[in-house]
This record gives C-alpha cells, structure tokens and sequence, in this order.
C-alpha cells in the first residue's frame, strides 16, 4: 500500500466581509467566517515486484478533496444565539465506472471511463441556544448562613439540518443495472441494483437519501456557593461546589423520513464525586412499539407507545465510573508527607553553608565556593541509595475502570411484546512502564464477567532510538489475536522509510 504524494492544504478561519477599519457597530455579515482544508491523494494497492509495471491511469488511484465549511453566529433579543452553517464539499475525481448485466458472460461487467469528473455535495443547518439563569437563597433560620445560594442554569438548544438527497438527478452519481434470478415457482424474474459510479474511490461518493432533522436539547446545570472557612484573608470568601455537573435530555426528529421519524431519547447525567472524579450515567428511551411481521419475527413499528397507553421503553443505561489511576509519584506523594518539612530542613542548611563567616580567613568567594561543594555531595548523597548507587527513576501507571450497563439482551418476551434486559459488567484495566534507555512496555486487557475470562488484552513494546522509532503490538488470544513489528524514522518528511512486518489476518490463530 503505498501513497505518493500525499498533499493537506489548510487555511485558518477569516471573516472575508469584515472591514479593515472598524466603523461603528459591527455588521451582521461582518460574523460569517469561512475556511478551507484541501487534500491531494495518489495511491496504489499492489505487490513490489509488480509497482513499477503498474498503470498510472487503470492501476493507481487519485482524487482532489475541497471543504469549506462556513459559519457564523448572531445575537437575536439579546440572549438567543443563532449559528447558521452551510458545508460545502468538492471532490475531483478522474475515472467513472459503468455497471451493466452481459447475458453472454452471465456476469456483471464493468466500463472503467477516463476524463474529469466532478462530485459536489452540501448541507445547511442552524441552531439556536439561550440560559436561563435561576437562584435560590436557603431559609438562613433553617440552613444557617453556610450556603449563600443555589444556582440552577438550564441551557435550551434547537437546531435544524438539511441534508439533499445525492442518489437522483441531476446529480448522476449513482447508476442501475438488471441481473436475473429464479423465484420460488422457478420463473426467471429480473431485479434493479444500485450502484456508484465512483465506488471505491479515495474519498467516497455523497448519501442517497434526503434528510430535514430537527434537533434539540435540555442542558441542566445546578451548583451551590457556600463560605470558605480555609479562607483566613478574605480574598477568597466562598468556593463553589457542583451539585449536578449535567443532566441532559435530546433527540431529534427527521421530517423527510418515511416512518419512525422521532428518534429515541437519550439522557445524560454527570456529578462531580470529587477533585477529578466524576460518575456518569447515560440511558435511552425507546417511543415506538414492537409487534410481530407474517414470519412471526418482532420489528419496530411506526406506532407510538404513548398512544396504546405506554410510556417511553427504557432501552439501556450505563453508569461508568471514572478510571482509578495510580502511578510511581502519587506512592510517592503518598509516602513523602514529610517532604515539605525536609526541604525546608535541606533549605536552612543551605542557608547556614551559604552564611559569610568573616572569621573563616577565607574571602567571601572562596567561602561560597566551598559551600556549592558542600551542596553538591549533599545532593549526590540523597539521589544515593544505602550502597552508593544512584536512585533509578522508573515511571509506570496502572489504571482500572469499571463501566455497568443494562441492556436489551437478544430474548424477546411476547407477553410483554418487549426485548428483555439484562445486566453487563465490564471490568478494564491498564498499565504502562518505562525503563532503560528508552524503553516503554504498556498493556491494557477487559474481563467478561459472564464468560468469566479475560476477552481482550493487548501488548505493546517500544523503544525510541533517537532519530528512529521501534514498536511491537501483539494480541495473545480472542479473535483478532495478531502481531505487528514496525522501524522507521521519526521525522515526517521520511515517514516512508520504514519496515512493517505484521500476522496475516486469515490465519491470525496460528501466529505463533
């Protein structure tokens, strides 16, 4: 798999409407903002011994890739943001493919055409958000003046998004072709196949199917302001503690779908436990029915639960709670509580060495000489261990996580006409350590507590050789058991000159 060249061109946001000199207010169309990302790719799959006999035009594959993305944001009453966006995406491609049904070969064949070929697509959307501000002060006969108020902020968001439908005219991206097949009274029927003309091109082919969605959201925020009794200055009189990080319900509904045009709603919420820490719990509400087709299969069907005297179905929820992580300088933390009071020590006896004694005979340079040398041993001494060798710095981590998740398991319940739930616990951890010169081993592995084993587990080997880069991977066992060695240089500009070796993944059992 080679590509040559590789090309990204990039342009920084500007405001192409914005005056140079500043008269006045500020126009509403000084605020819209544009920018561009530009890539060129030449790639070819191949073996070596075939690259130089391959055909630039039949056997490599290019193409030219522009974005533009274009935004702004207007004030309407005040306190309504508004940010309209349109997206606009070009692609240049320089072959087309035709498709058709040869009845004499009873296959489909394929016409490769040669020439510019241009493929264009766009989508427009809009949002509006505002904050909604609300205080509660605490009955302070009853509470006391601890808490001085409650904030609560709720954040309302609405939102629309058009996206066109590429899959017709006059846009021609995507062709049909007839091939035949035998029915079940063993005549011969004839079916339409889609196709695009552009299929397995570097920068794919714009969606069939068009889409006008309106999104929205519910953001809650509630934090509590209470009197700082660590504060002794009065610089810092109260502190500000996170009651609800965020609780969040949104969805959307999609106007131009067919059926089931409300999707489900999701819900979010996240408290801050303490410093750096913080449980998260998601949930999802499913707001349509389940019914049973002609085969006797359940499917969702376009029928509103609410209207059959049914609330929302709660379809999944997962708490996770954040990775416990310990490493080589928290034990040290840990273990050095006395560390202040030994710097302070360390630093009085500095002072001390550093003192002029007029009495010394000595003059103040020579005296502060020989206490730099006094310092000097002293830090040799602390960095020695018992025996005289010098203290190994040696950085490892290892982080746990653990995530718990109710989910709609694949047993339906036709009572209930519902799928059944049930619980998933999953049990991940990682560590990392580094050594030597340059060396750094990291792992990671999951526990399947329903199969009770471990289901994945990673290695990864690296060594940073100065100017070149070393690194191995491997999977052990499970399904994508696998290895991959790889050298190279670090610089970009030769990000070529390497050498991969990596398992086959037909065969990735035997690997070993």
């Amino acid at each position: 798999n080679l590509t040559l060249p590789s090309l990204n061109i990039n342009m920084s946001r500007v405001y192409p409407f914005k005056r140079k000199k500043a008269v006045g207010k500020e126009k509403w169309y000084e605020k819209i903002s544009l920018s561009y990302t530009g890539n060129i790719l030449n790639s070819i799959e191949t073996k070596e011994n075939k690259l130089l006999k391959s055909s630039f035009v039949d056997d490599w594959r290019n193409g030219i890739k522009h974005t533009i993305p274009i935004t702004a944001s207007f004030t309407l009453f005040k306190y309504i943001n508004i940010s309209p966006t349109i997206n606009l995406t070009d692609r240049m491609y320089f072959k087309r493919i035709d498709k058709m049904y040869d009845t004499i070969q009873n296959q489909v064949v394929q016409n490769v055409h040669h020439g510019f070929y241009n493929v264009f697509d766009f989508n427009v959307g809009v949002q509006m958000s505002t904050k909604i501000y609300g205080f509660y002060i605490p009955v302070r006969k009853i509470f006391g003046d601890k808490i001085d108020r409650i904030r609560h902020v709720i954040t309302p968001t609405l939102g629309f998004s058009y996206n066109p439908d590429f899959g017709g005219k006059p846009w021609n991206y995507y062709g049909t072709y007839m091939t035949p097949y035998t029915d079940s009274e063993g005549n011969q029927q004839w079916q339409q196949n889609s196709y695009s003309h552009y299929e397995g091109s570097l920068f794919g082919t714009p969606g069939k199917g068009k889409s006008g969605a309106l999104t929205f959201s519910l953001a809650n925020n509630v934090e509590m302001k209470i009197r700082n009794d660590k504060d002794t200055t009065g610089k810092q009189p109260f502190k500000v503690i996170s009651i609800i990080d965020n609780f969040s319900l949104s969805g959307s509904y999609n106007f131009m779908a067919d059926s089931m045009k409300l999707s489900p709603i999701d819900m979010n919420v996240r408290i801050k436990l303490w410093k750096n820490y913080t449980l998260n719990f998601s949930t999802r509400w499913d707001p349509y029915l389940y019914e049973l087709n002609a085969a006797g299969q359940p499917v969702h069907v376009n029928k509103y639960r609410v209207n059959h005297g049914k609330f929302f179905r709660w379809s999944g929820t997962s708490i996770s709670i954040p990775a416990l992580t310990i490493d080589n300088n928290k034990i040290k933390k840990w273990f050095s509580r006395d560390e202040k009071k030994r710097k302070e020590a360390a630093a009085a006896e500095t002072d001390e060495d550093n003192f002029y004694d007029p009495d010394s005979g000595l003059s103040p340079m020579e005296q502060n000489n020989q206490a730099n040398l006094k310092n000097k041993e002293k830090r040799k001494k602390q960095e020695a261990d018992d025996e005289g060798y010098v203290r190994a710095e040696i950085p490892w981590s290892i982080s746990v996580n653990y995530t718990l998740s109710y989910l709609q398991s694949n047993e339906f319940d036709y009572d209930k006409m519902e799928y059944k739930m049930k619980w998933v616990n999953n049990l991940s951890f990682s560590g990392s350590i580094s050594f030597g010169s340059g060396w750094r081993v990291s792992t990671s592995a999951s526990y399947d507590f329903e199969a009770k084993r471990l289901s994945t587990m990673t290695f990864n080997v690296s060594r940073d050789l100065h100017c070149w880069s070393m690194s191995g991977y491997f999977v052990p066992f499970g399904p994508y058991k696998s290895y991959n060695f790889r050298i190279g240089v670090n610089a970009s500009m030769l990000q070529d000159l390497k050498y991969d070796k990596r398992s086959d993944n037909s065969r990735n059992a035997l690997w070993w």
